[in-house]
């Protein structure tokens, strides 16, 4: 019982972090622009 506790907080931790990868596209965006920012206009 308590091993498959475990294993159950193991995966729901893997799974937050997965979801928490997935959540930010506010944070994407901006370094979408930041890198488009560093490159040379045409």
């Amino acid at each position: 019982m308590y091993r498959s506790a475990m294993n159950h907080l193991r995966r729901h931790k893997s799974a937050s972090r997965l979801r928490r990868l997935k959540a930010p596209k506010v944070i994407d965006e901006t370094y979408l622009g930041h890198v488009q920012d560093l490159l040379p206009r045409p």
